[in-house]
């Protein structure tokens, strides 16, 4: 009965993900100009696209052009990458241009443009390998804020009275939100790397994340509960950030260089990610605490 319930729970909550959504995300067109002199192409490619050869990445709607001068004119995909030594140009696109010169190294200048292009950020990561790393970082560590806050939020009438008004319906059975949001993120992780973001693909690869979910769920609920209202808001917050990253390491692991996907792999990463979690919550808390208490006299 209790096998048949959960599968239910399961199926029920992959419905409510749209992996076309993400799939779509991923194919955004652009174009990118990387402005180099013709001595340097070579090395430059390399440092995008590793060893993978560029006609089996790149297609007509995906596109990375090398030029010696930089284009008179671009469009709203487009990303300009300046690798010549010389001064950056001092025009107003910074979500555009990118000069090699200014940020230092190839890294910085990554991190970068996902940061200034979240638009397609995603798009560029399942196309050009060498942003594939930053922004699997980007996608897990996300995820792991949104759930360590989603429980810090639902943790906060215990010790805020006033947050409750603050607080949405829909917050009701946290683990199934933050079950849901380690599916979209596992999605995203595999669209990063090439694979196709569709249930027939990517469903059973979700099923030791659901049975992990459950698993922590039961533990953690019962020590955590037993505390003092409020004592026990930064280890729920971090048992979702650090089971949110868990997860990720795994799958990413599994989409990168195909490390099998277990219980044991998870439950093994989870462990080496509490400390730190813990750490990252204790300080995300004040901060948090404040912005609501500000957010709650404004109300």
């Amino acid at each position: 009965m209790q096998i048949t319930k959960t599968t239910n729970q399961f199926w029920k909550l992959l419905k409510e993900i749209s992996p076309q959504d993400i799939e779509d995300e991923s194919q955004i067109p652009f174009r990118i100009y990387v402005v180099c002199s013709p001595g340097d192409r070579k090395g430059i490619e390399t440092i995008l696209f590793k060893s993978h050869p560029l006609s089996q990445i790149l297609d007509s709607s995906h596109q990375v052009e090398f030029m010696d001068e930089c284009p008179s004119s671009y469009g709203e995909k487009d990303i300009i990458i300046d690798s010549r030594d010389t001064t950056p140009l001092d025009v107003n696109m910074s979500q555009y241009y990118f000069h090699l010169r200014y940020f230092g190294d190839w890294r910085k200048l990554i991190l970068r443009i996902l940061e200034c292009r979240g638009d397609i950020s995603l798009s560029l990561a399942r196309h050009i390998p060498a942003f594939r790393e930053h922004k699997a970082d980007q996608v897990i560590r996300e995820c792991c804020m949104v759930n360590a806050q989603f429980v810090v939020i639902n943790s906060l009438p215990a010790i805020i009275p006033f947050a409750i008004p603050l607080l949405p319906v829909s917050m009701v059975g946290d683990i199934v939100t933050l079950t849901k949001n380690q599916m979209m993120m596992t999605l995203k992780l595999g669209v990063i790397y090439g694979f196709e973001a569709d249930w027939r693909s990517r469903g059973m690869e979700m099923l030791p994340i659901f049975g992990n979910a459950f698993g922590w769920k039961s533990i953690a609920r019962e020590v955590l509960d037993l505390m003092p209202a409020g004592i026990g808001i930064v280890p729920r917050g971090a048992i979702a950030y650090a089971g949110t990253a868990a997860i990720g390491k795994v799958m990413r692991a599994y989409y990168s260089k195909g490390v099998p996907v277990s219980l044991t792999a998870i439950n093994r990463q989870y462990r080496d990610q509490i400390d730190e979690a813990t750490r990252i919550v204790k300080q995300m808390l004040p901060r948090f605490l404040e912005s609501r208490k500000r957010h709650g006299e404004g109300k």
